[in-house]
């Protein structure tokens, strides 16, 4: 998934999922990196147990989540990546996430340094660009014949349910061309 975007909201619902992150993050940020580690990891957990249990979809592979904490690394290993890829379609810009497949598991790898750097924006950009980005690679992995527009679009509306809010619009209104590539057959 590439660029991250600076999210604003009027309301944060009482009650919602949005809320409890926000709540819980500025304590959690001030524990120590493995603490950190495993927080992102337990919201990855609650959006892969919420879109499975949607029925959105049939057969996801055993998913596993690759939490990496320098950009250097994550740029080595999405270059590794890119040389099997069979995408259609190609970042314009650098990533924030891609998947790795084997014959056993599906591992979402996670630029942890440059979506950590999104706190700048504040809390609410941190979470909604690390859930577009769970949920994102979560869609490649239940729908891989789907163009990076047709994710998006199912991609607006799956993070809003499972954060219990409405997007504003100017989320929805996203050009998947704006961001990729069509890579040449």
């Amino acid at each position: 998934m590439p660029d991250a975007r600076e999210f604003k909201l009027d309301k944060v619902p009482e009650g919602s999922r949005l809320q409890k992150y926000l709540r819980e993050l500025p304590e959690v940020l001030k524990k120590s990196a493995d603490e950190i580690f495993t927080y992102l990891s337990l919201m990855f957990d609650e959006c892969s147990r919420f879109l499975e249990s949607g029925s959105h979809f049939e057969n996801l592979p055993s998913i596993r989540l690759k939490l990496i904490p320098q950009h250097i690394h994550f740029v080595e290993e999405e270059k590794e990546a890119d040389k099997i890829a069979k995408s259609i379609e190609i970042p314009k810009g650098s990533s924030t996430a891609f998947v790795i497949h084997n014959r056993y598991y599906a591992e979402i790898c996670v630029d942890i340094e440059r979506l950590i750097g999104l706190l700048e924006h504040g809390y609410l950009t941190f979470i909604m660009n690390l859930i577009e980005t769970y949920v994102h690679e979560i869609l490649h992995l239940g729908f891989p014949e789907k163009g990076e527009q047709e994710t998006h679009d199912m991609q607006y509306l799956l993070v809003g349910a499972f954060l219990g809010i409405e997007l504003p619009a100017e989320a929805k209104n996203i050009k998947a061309s704006d961001y990729y590539f069509e890579k040449a057959s």
